[in-house]
């Protein structure tokens, strides 16, 4: 998926992102359709910039509190940006 996101930047573009950091599978009520729980940060850092990407930054930007059971869990948002190098080549 970052692949053909990074096929559709031009030279000097722009990716931004943003999805929910890794978590325990309980963020959705029901996981039967659930493709993913969330991304460990380091890897998707680590993917944007195996893809040849710069300036690669991911930060927490939000939490999401949801009820559980008897207690209110907190689900961090974060947002990746990273830019395609100017003197990238097709």
């Amino acid at each position: 998926m970052l692949a053909r996101f990074k096929a559709m930047l031009k030279p000097g573009g722009r990716l931004s992102l943003a999805d929910l950091e890794s978590e325990d599978g309980t963020f959705h009520d029901d996981n039967s359709d659930v493709a993913h729980f969330g991304f460990d940060t380091t890897w998707f850092a680590g993917q944007l910039d195996r893809l040849g990407l710069e300036n690669v930054k991911i930060r927490t930007i939000h939490s999401v509190t949801k009820p559980r059971g008897d207690i209110l869990r907190s689900y961090p948002v974060f947002h990746a940006s990273a830019r395609l190098p100017f003197s990238h080549e097709g």
